[in-house]
Order: structure tokens, then C-alpha cells, then sequence
């Protein structure tokens, strides 16, 4: 497994394009071989071409527009043991993926040996500005806003960390770099999506904030539902007093204290058939004075 976490076998293997004499049409996309759990042959994967028919981006002109390496360079880069055994040593461009790739292997394979951090800093000088148009090819191709240089920065950062043992040997480093660049892209895309879906999630289940508008109407109609029970309680309290003191009785014994008929009878000394007849009147009576009494109080509040 590599850098990323995807297999470099389920890539895609269109046949390497290079043309010395046009380094910005170089684009680096290989997958690298990183052996992972007991995979043999992964130190071959493939290379991804430029799309057809499309002009270079900025970023990868401008990498491949850059110097060759400075003769300071190439003699660390000698320094290293096995660099001499390279056949691209002698006319190194660092345009060229292949050479790039073939330095990169020695780089990598010396860092896992003896963990000098030259090695990995002299990679770091060599492949920079190739990784960081690589980078960019990732977040245009994926449309995300994410900054190359982080991509970069993780991918090295990966390597840096890697402490696999036996280490895997990579023949194509900026394939390598390609695919775990772009998974990178890939996984931080996923997450951002998983973060907003949550986000929305969370939205979702949250009540409403109130509507001022609509707790300003419903106050408003509390206070008038208040303001008309007042007012009816005094109506019925005016009206009720001015029933006749037997029709008052009546009335309490039977509706406010809850007695029964042959109680109200014995309590008002009268024959128990004639309770019903009596309530029944004091009742009609009561109707009969609140409905006057707010017929007379419909043209204003109380």
C-alpha cells in the first residue's frame, strides 16, 4: 500500500509519453511501488499521460521551464552511494521524468538504509517544483480549493514517516507521488462532505427559532382573550346579582356547591318536584340578563 492508501494496480496503464525537447507536455501521474503487503511486482506502475489535445497548466510550465540542477546538486547527488551506477547521471535533466524517477529510487532506497535526512532533503530539492505541479494537476483536475503545497507538504511528510520494514523500492516516484497526492485531495474532499452532511443533519433536527412576528401576534391575542374573560366574569357576576335572592340560592346550592335535588328541597323547604321547574327558571332568567347586558356592552370594552 502506498502513500494515499490506493493500489497503484487498479490505475489505468496508457504507455509513457516523454519528449525532452517539450518538458512541459511531461506529465508525471505514474504509480509507484510501493510494495505494501507482500505485493512482488509493484515497483512497475503506470505512467498517466498528458490529456489529449490540452496546452500545459502554468504550474507544470513552469516547473519544467525551470533550470537544470545546479552542478552543487549533481555532486551530492554523485555523494550518494549507488548514484554513480545511474545511467541518466551523466547528462541529468531534471526535466525529465525518467531521470527524475531513477534519482528519486536511489534517493529513497539510501534514506531507508542509513535514515540520513541529506538523502531526503537533496530528494526534496530535486522533485519540488515537479511535485508541486503535480499538485496542481490534482486540484484542477478534482476542482477542489486546496492549496498544492499542502499536498506536497503531506506527501513528504509521508515519506518522512514511513517506517515500513523491508521498505518497498519505488521505481516511479512521481507516480507514486501522483496517486498519493490525489488520494490525499480525494479523503479530504470525503471529509469536508461528511462534515457539512452532518452539519446539515444537526440543522435539520434543531426546532425553529419563533417567529417576533408571530409571538407578537399571539401575545396581542392573549391579552384580548384575557381582557373578554374579564369582562364576561363581570358581567355574569352583575347579572347573577340581580336574580332574585331564591333564584340566587338556587343557583349556588345546586351549580356552585353541586347538591343534589332532594338536598336543595330540604335546604330551600320546597317540594322536590318543584326544584327542577325552579332551577330551570332561574337559569332562562340569568340567560336573559347577560344577553342584555352585553348587547349593551358590544359598543365598547368594559
Amino acid at each position: 500500500m502506498q502513500p494515499g492508501g490506493l493500489d497503484p494496480e487498479r490505475e489505468p496503464t496508457p504507455q509513457p509519453r516523454r519528449v525532452p525537447s517539450s518538458p512541459g507536455r511531461n506529465v508525471a501521474a505514474g504509480a509507484a511501488a510501493a510494495g505494501g503487503a507482500g505485493a512482488s511486482g509493484a515497483a512497475n506502475a503506470p505512467l498517466l499521460p498528458s490529456a489529449p489535445g490540452s496546452a500545459p497548466s502554468s504550474a507544470t510550465a513552469a516547473a519544467h521551464a525551470s533550470a537544470p540542477p545546479s552542478d552543487l546538486l549533481l555532486q551530492r547527488l554523485r555523494a550518494v552511494p549507488g548514484a554513480l551506477a545511474l545511467p541518466e547521471l551523466a547528462a541529468f535533466d531534471a526535466r525529465d521524468d525518467a531521470h527524475l524517477d531513477a534519482a528519486a529510487c536511489v534517493l529513497l532506497q539510501h534514506f531507508h538504509r542509513s535514515n540520513e535526512a541529506e538523502a531526503l532533503s537533496l530528494l526534496f530539492e530535486l522533485t519540488h517544483e515537479r511535485l508541486l505541479a503535480i499538485a496542481g494537476l490534482v486540484t484542477a483536475r478534482l476542482a477542489l480549493a486546496i492549496d498544492p503545497q499542502d499536498l506536497v507538504a503531506g506527501f513528504l511528510a509521508r515519506l518522512f514517516t514511513d517506517v515500513r520494514r523491508p521498505q518497498p523500492v519505488v521505481r516511479r516516484f512521481l507516480g507514486m507521488a501522483y496517486i498519493a497526492m490525489r488520494n490525499d485531495a480525494l479523503n479530504q474532499l470525503r471529509h469536508e462532505t461528511r462534515s457539512l452532511r452532518r452539519m446539515l443533519q444537526y440543522q435539520a433536527r434543531q426546532p425553529l427559532p419563533p417567529d417576533p412576528a408571530q409571538l407578537a401576534d399571539e401575545h396581542e391575542q392573549a391579552q384580548v382573550v384575557a381582557r373578554a374573560g374579564l369582562f364576561l366574569l363581570v358581567v355574569v357576576a352583575e347579572c347573577f346579582h340581580d336574580l332574585p335572592e331564591r333564584a340566587r340560592r338556587l343557583l349556588l346550592l345546586r351549580e356552585v356547591e353541586g347538591l343534589s335535588y332532594q338536598e336543595v328541597a330540604l335546604a330551600l323547604g320546597l317540594p322536590i318536584g318543584h326544584v327542577g321547574i325552579a332551577l330551570r327558571r332561574a337559569r332562562r332568567r340569568l340567560e336573559r340578563l347577560i344577553a342584555r347586558a352585553l348587547a349593551a356592552g358590544s359598543g365598547g370594552e368594559p
